[in-house]
């Protein structure tokens, strides 16, 4: 039975318990009915939907001298922190970039109101102690004095947009109206065992010695720093309810809480959520060894990466992240043999069929990259198709998607893995393709 949905879309039930989707008109390569490719019938297909990570929750908390610190709700993010943390998570480096940006690209806004439009565009902590614990110049400045980097505050009241990209700021100093800016602190991170919560708090001082109390103090953000090339980008803009009065000679501490959950779900690895982590709060990778309540990753040969200077960066340039040419089966997508139950700590296939002359790996390709501006989704297709040219049938029972990564030096790194409910058999001729969706969900 096929309910058609519309002129080109049907829904096909094909007999077990999931809905088979057939695209009657549209991307002929991906054309799908029961399991197999309608174009050509030796072709077996297999997708597998993956989305990206929920971001940190939070709180900013504002102390005043003696007075009663004030909390809110850290949500307010731009435009330009979820495109950072989709174009790592999703493989989108130097894609879906527009001359302007906006809805539908991945540019990130500058302080200054230019769009990056960079090809090789990180869009990530680089590899540096910068913006972790240890902390250096790479992420935000650490300089006393800097109103370009890190936790600032303005006064403008203008109702919070997702495509914020600057703050009105003070200038540092004693004089007129102007606010002294001391260095942005190093972090301190923590991690709950028993919530399997990372709690991550970094603060700033902000002191009024201008002789004259300032009452314009409406919002606050984090102002990031990207060094190739080098500009300024606006992650958060919170506008307060009310503005700060900042009596002469007081200061005012601004501290950005983030806590984020560990899931218990195995869609993806912990290394994946390590490396989630490591964008979304911009912490390092210190180990030294792999498992709950460390940061660090684990290659698919078994080493532990564990650098506490290093961000997890998952794409370093377009020809690289999950992309892997024909006859290779050392990233990207990879199938294997084995039935081990998926874990968290998976870290490889637990056999994965290497490319040989009976089983050959073909090129990772993209298929699609869409934006969705109803659902406010960005959804990707990875594909790659494997060939049993042996004499003999081979059973396929996992899949994981590898990533060339990097924390201290290039590596393999498994992101997820998926042991198939229904093992997939080719016999001699046969091929099968594997399609990764990666969904990203934009706020409303």
């Amino acid at each position: 039975m096929g309910l058609s949905i519309g002129k080109d879309i049907i829904v096909n039930n094909d007999g077990r318990e999931n809905l088979n989707i057939e695209w009657s008109k549209f991307d002929r390569q991906s054309n799908v009915l029961h399991g197999h490719r309608i174009d050509n019938p030796k072709i077996k297909v297999v997708k597998i939907g993956l989305q990206t990570p929920e971001v940190p929750t939070g709180l900013i908390t504002l102390k005043q001298d003696s007075k009663k610190p004030v909390e809110f709700e850290m949500k307010s993010f731009t435009r330009n922190y979820y495109n950072r943390l989709t174009s790592q998570m999703m493989g989108l480096n130097g894609i879906a970039l527009g001359t302007t940006g906006g809805a539908g690209y991945l540019n990130v806004r500058t302080t200054s109101g230019s769009w990056d439009t960079e090809i090789l565009h990180y869009y990530s902590p680089r590899i540096s102690a910068g913006y972790a614990e240890t902390q250096s110049s790479y992420e935000w400045s650490t300089a006393l004095g800097t109103t370009i980097s890190g936790i600032l505050i303005g006064s403008s009241s203008s109702v919070f947009s997702f495509e914020d990209y600057a703050l009105t700021g003070y200038t540092h100093g004693f004089a007129s109206g102007n606010i002294y800016h001391s260095a942005n602190n190093p972090f301190f991170v923590s991690y709950n065992a028993g919530t399997r919560v990372w709690t991550s708090s970094h603060s700033r001082f902000f002191a009024n010695c201008s002789g004259a109390t300032i009452s314009n103090i409406n919002e606050l953000g984090i102002v990031k720093i990207n060094s190739s090339p080098s500009y300024y980008t606006l992650e958060e803009r919170s506008v307060l309810e009310a503005p700060i009065t900042l009596l002469n000679r007081v200061i005012l501490r601004v501290t950005y809480l983030r806590n984020y959950t560990f899931p218990n779900t195995v869609d993806w690895t912990r290394n994946a959520y390590n490396a989630w982590l490591s964008n979304s709060c911009l912490l390092g990778n210190p180990g030294p060894t792999f498992g709950a309540g460390l940061r660090s990753g684990k290659v698919t040969s078994g080493s532990v990466i564990a650098v506490a200077s290093a961000h997890f960066v998952l794409m370093k340039d377009n020809a690289s992240g999950y992309v892997e040419g024909a006859n290779l089966s050392n990233c990207g997508i990879l199938v294997g043999i084995g039935n081990d139950v998926e874990s968290l700590e998976d870290y490889a296939l637990a056999t994965k069929k290497a490319h040989s002359a009976s089983f050959t790996y073909g090129a990772n390709t993209r298929l699609s990259t869409n934006y969705t501006s109803g659902s406010k989704t960005y959804l990707t297709q990875l594909s790659r198709q494997v060939n049993n040219v042996s004499a003999g049938s081979t059973v396929i029972t996992e899949i994981g998607l590898v990533v060339y990564g990097y924390i201290d030096n290039n590596q393999y790194f498994l992101l997820a893995r998926k042991v198939l409910a229904s093992p997939v058999t080719l016999e001699n001729s046969e091929s099968l393709q594997v399609i990764y969706e990666i969904s990203s969900v934009y706020p409303a």
